[in-house]
């Protein structure tokens, strides 16, 4: 199966209801797409994809990701739920969450992130196997539970879990204890081949697992418009939405653009929207979304064969009304619909 035959819906935008998701989701199966992918933004991740689950049969659910928020058995508990309503089609996401909201929102300490990222996987995979009268113990460095036992055994014996990850480190640990990685929005084309993909292959290869082993996952931003300018204009927002959160702008050292660093980071501590939109040349947005009309998102989409085994679109307009959000996805599944 092609790349282009594995795409999935990111289902981020922050004004989408979880009405709308449930017919996002009915329209991505219809028109053939291969999957959907909702995070814990707005909506609950795990909440959102059961409602999805219970009117789809085909379509593969992930969440996009779900943080450090929850306890190790509660994420345990919540995606066995999910894989009894579609079995065989959901994988397990997880990520750090940044900073802002993981420690933030949800007071769990970010010192020590990767250690315990690590930790918090291999919590939830010793809840997922636990068996009926046989209750599980977890003595980790940053979770412990005592005594779980599941009153059934899990629909599906291993469940797969997919990692997301930023910077060399967590995309090292991706290659070494995840079923799959899921690289971020900005990971683009030269940083992918030259940075993300070889620390993945790192952490294989450190934990003597075999070269592929854990499944490739492109995250990507659409902008279709029928010219380069206006694809470009209509990108501008969805970028600078990622580029406000800190640790992705380090990825711009990576191509040389530190004066584009700089400058947007001036603009956030000044809270000058105008010029932050400003201090975002073109060939940066081209960098970290994919502009022009659906013939040519295929094409850069296909120059990814082989490099990756799935793909998610997301939309710009993540942050806009819901009116506008939806016309944006229903535009997008319409558009890159399998052939």
């Amino acid at each position: 199966m092609s790349l282009l035959n594995r795409l999935s819906l990111g289902v981020h935008a922050t004004t989408v209801s979880p009405r709308a998701a449930i017919a996002l989701g009915r329209e991505a199966e219809r028109r053939g797409w291969y999957g959907l992918a909702i995070g814990d933004s707005v909506l609950d991740s795990f909440a959102a994809l059961a409602a999805v689950a219970a009117v789809t049969e085909r379509l593969q659910l992930r969440n996009g990701v779900a943080i450090l928020g929850r306890t190790p058995v509660q994420t345990a508990t919540a995606a066995a739920t999910l894989d009894e309503l579609a079995p065989g089609r959901y994988r397990l996401g997880l990520g750090t969450g940044s900073r802002e909201r993981t420690e933030g929102w949800h007071r769990v300490d970010y010192q020590r992130i990767v250690g315990r990222f690590a930790d918090f996987v291999r919590a939830v995979r010793a809840a997922w196997v636990t068996t009926p009268g046989q209750p599980a113990h977890y003595q980790g460095p940053f979770y412990q539970f005592h005594g779980y036992a599941r009153l059934r055994p899990p629909q599906t014996p291993l469940l797969p879990i997919d990692l997301a990850a930023n910077g060399p480190q967590l995309l090292r640990l991706a290659g070494a204890l995840g079923d799959g990685v899921m690289f971020n929005d900005l990971h683009s084309g030269p940083y992918l081949t030259a940075v993300a993909v070889p620390a993945v292959a790192a952490g294989e290869q450190r934990s003597g697992r075999p070269p592929g082993s854990v499944r490739r996952i492109g995250a990507f931003l659409v902008s279709l418009a029928g010219s380069r300018a206006a694809a470009i204009a209509r990108a501008r927002p969805g970028v600078l939405a990622y580029l406000r959160i800190s640790h992705n702008r380090a990825v711009l050292d990576h191509y040389g653009r530190v004066e584009v660093r700089q400058a947007l980071e001036a603009a956030l501590a000044r809270q000058d929207p105008a010029g932050l939109a400003a201090a975002l040349p073109d060939d940066v947005v081209e960098l970290f979304a994919l502009c022009g009309d659906a013939t040519t998102v295929r094409e850069r989409l296909r120059a990814y064969e082989g490099l990756l085994d799935e793909a998610v679109l997301n939309i710009p307009e993540w942050r806009d009304p819901a009116a506008a959000a939806t016309a944006a996805y229903q535009e997008l599944i319409e558009a890159l619909a399998p052939a």
